[in-house]
């Protein structure tokens, strides 16, 4: 098992790089549709999405020093991981699925509160995860091999969350988000 340390490493990059690339790719789209009329208002969606990064930006740091400081049986890290990932795929499913198939106010606090959970869950991932590599590594020449394998496995989310126009297309937008919360 540790021999395999560096793909079970880049796995979790793998999920997360292909939900949030389709998440940057298309919810854009989803609430701004060109056929139709939006969701929400157009001239807040950009806020919705501003707001979540936001928040994210500021709770980061202090989701970095809870996990240093975490003490679990699990370690420090992975409980964060694991809550983080139910979080980010309850999310992300919940981003396609707006209360009202209209453009409203409602649509729009639905879409600020999920992507707030959805950029929040992603960080909550993201940052134990960072930090849990100097901890797998015993060296520089390991840090760099772990560090690769990230990088593949990104690069692989990213070309697999490319893909999701293809699923919208046959499937939906409903039907994309289980092809993708399934994989």
């Amino acid at each position: 098992l540790l021999k395999h340390k560096g793909l079970f490493y880049g796995l979790g990059t793998l999920g997360r790089s292909s939900v949030g690339f389709v998440a940057s790719s298309w919810l854009l789209y989803f609430y701004m549709p060109p056929e139709s009329s939006p969701l929400v208002p157009v001239a807040l969606y950009g806020v919705a999405i501003l707001g979540g990064r936001l928040v994210s930006a500021l709770i980061t740091p202090y989701i970095g020093y809870f996990s240093d400081m975490s003490r679990n049986r699990f370690g420090r890290r992975l409980p964060f991981m694991f809550v983080a990932a139910i979080f980010f795929l309850i999310a992300f499913a919940l981003l396609w699925r707006p209360p009202l198939e209209n453009e409203s106010l409602v649509n729009w606090v639905y879409l600020f509160s999920i992507v707030i959970i959805f950029r929040l869950s992603t960080s909550l991932h993201q940052v134990p995860s960072q930090a849990l590599l100097p901890e797998l590594a015993e060296d520089d020449n390991e840090r760099v091999r772990l560090s690769t394998w990230d990088a593949a496995f990104l690069l692989i989310g990213m070309m697999w969350g490319g893909m999701a126009g293809i699923f919208i297309e046959k499937y939906g937008f409903q039907g994309m988000s289980k092809i993708y919360i399934l994989s």
